[in-house]
This record gives C-alpha cells, sequence and structure tokens, in this order.
C-alpha cells in the first residue's frame, strides 16, 4: 500500500460542512433579517432539487452546480469565519478522531504511507482553510499525517465573492472515484460504498470506516 485517500464529510470531520455552513449563515445575527432569510429560502429550495438529480449519473453534475449556486454572494472571509467559529468549547468542524484511528492502523508497519482527500460534497476551499486551523494541524502532525494534496470541487471567486460557480471539472460521486490514485484504500462512508456499488471493477480497495471500526 502507497496510498490512502479519504472523503471528507462524515469521514476526516464528523460533521457535512457544507450544510453547516447554510445553518451557520442563516444563524448569523451579524447579518440582516432579510439577507438571512433569503439565503434560507434559496438554500432549502436548492436542496431537495440537488438531492433528487444527484441520484443519477447524467444530472449529477447539474445538481451539485444547484446545490453550490446557494452560496452566490457569500464573501470568502464569511467562509473563513465559519471554519475557525467556536462553539461549546469546540468548533462546528472537527476532526474525526474514529478515522484517524483507522489510518493510523493501516499505516501501522508504513509510515510513509501518503494521504490525500477526494471530496464531492465540500468544496476545495472549506477543506484548505480547515487544515488551516491551528488545532488542525497539531492533532494531524501528531498523527504523522501529511494530506499530499486535495481533489474537490472549486467553487469561482470574484472580488472576494463567491460567484456560485464551480470551476471544471465538476466532481460527484458519480465520478469521485475516477480522481482516484490506482492501487490506493480509498476510506469513506455509506454513502461512497452505495455509489461504488455499481463499479464492477475497481483499482482500488474501499473501506468503510464505520464498518470497519465495528468488526475489530
Amino acid at each position: 500500500m502507497k496510498h490512502i485517500a479519504v472523503d471528507f464529510a462524515e469521514t476526516l470531520v464528523k460533521e457535512r460542512p457544507m450544510v453547516q455552513w447554510v445553518l451557520y449563515e442563516i444563524r448569523n445575527t451579524q447579518k440582516s433579517l432579510w439577507r438571512r432569510l433569503t439565503f434560507m429560502i434559496n438554500s432549502f429550495s436548492r436542496g431537495p432539487v440537488s438531492i433528487a438529480f444527484g441520484k443519477y449519473s447524467k444530472t449529477s453534475q447539474w445538481a451539485a452546480q444547484v446545490a453550490y449556486k446557494a452560496f452566490k454572494g457569500l464573501d470568502e472571509k464569511d467562509l473563513r469565519e465559519f471554519i475557525n467559529y467556536k462553539i461549546n468549547n469546540g468548533y462546528i468542524l472537527n476532526l474525526n478522531e474514529d478515522l484517524l484511528f483507522v489510518i493510523d492502523k493501516l499505516r501501522e508497519n508504513n509510515r510513509s504511507v501518503n494521504v490525500s482527500i477526494h471530496s464531492q460534497g465540500t468544496c476545495s476551499k472549506a477543506i484548505e482553510l480547515f487544515l488551516q486551523r491551528e488545532d488542525v494541524i497539531n492533532r494531524l502532525e501528531k498523527s504523522g499525517i501529511s494530506i499530499t494534496h486535495i481533489v474537490a470541487n472549486r467553487m469561482k471567486i470574484q472580488n472576494g465573492k463567491f460567484t456560485g460557480s464551480i470551476i471544471p471539472p465538476v466532481i460527484t460521486k458519480h465520478t469521485k472515484h475516477l480522481t482516484l490514485p490506482q492501487n490506493c484504500i480509498f476510506i469513506g462512508d455509506d454513502r461512497d460504498e452505495k455509489a461504488l456499488m455499481r463499479l464492477e471493477d475497481k483499482p482500488f480497495q474501499f473501506i468503510n470506516h464505520t464498518k470497519w471500526l465495528l468488526n475489530q
């Protein structure tokens, strides 16, 4: 084994970041009630459409673009504030200690194995900002984990604001497997497992981290 690839939402982190970002913006009292209400209606109307059409390979890229349009007009600093926001002596987003345990066990005989992040549901900017957080840096260093690269949807930013557009290529749950290194171990969740079931031949090994832990 030369490489470990991990999903981000509900895998490397416990939460679903983009959902939490929406909730954070709705509750952000520093913004006007009208702006928060407009954002809530826009987000909640797009969510069901994205979920429904994201199930199918032919419409999944369009569904992803529908979902990301909800963030049009938000400032880049809004995302940074969300990533660093503390709540109940912790953060909104937190490293998944169970996942770190799985990685540690897989790297037991070879600590130099590379680790990368592959995500379709969380934008690359959110992942980058999360990895820059001091507590995350310290925890990953303690585990001897160095993230070599990130493969995720890139939200277009213009004049410090998100445009709501995704810079191609658009990554979906139907295409994420194409971004994985050959012969790697890919660690994901139930949704990843369901998406990969349709593949006849996989040039990688898949591990559902929650099921793996139950079998230990």
